[in-house]
């Protein structure tokens, strides 16, 4: 049983064909956005976990509080 449009197409294969497709729509249509005036919305974002984590950013208290650049740590592994 073959799908007329991926007759050559690998069955794995063809199964990235829609997130594909997704990903270029995405970042043909963020180049479009960018190009009228609205960028993506970081400070909001920041702004939000920093009301929901009581005035702190997490990603912020965690590099303080445990990076420490001379020496790795076990669990610098983990952030890889």
């Amino acid at each position: 049983m073959s799908r007329p449009g991926l007759a050559g197409v690998r069955p794995g294969a063809a199964g990235l064909v829609p997130f594909t497709a997704v990903l270029v729509v995405y970042d043909v249509s963020r180049g479009i956005a960018d190009g009228l005036g609205m960028p993506l919305h970081v400070s909001d974002v920041a702004a939000a976990d920093r009301d929901l984590f009581g005035g702190t950013v997490p990603t912020v208290w965690l590099q303080q509080h445990f990076l420490d650049p001379g020496s790795p740590h076990w669990y610098d592994a983990l952030g890889r």
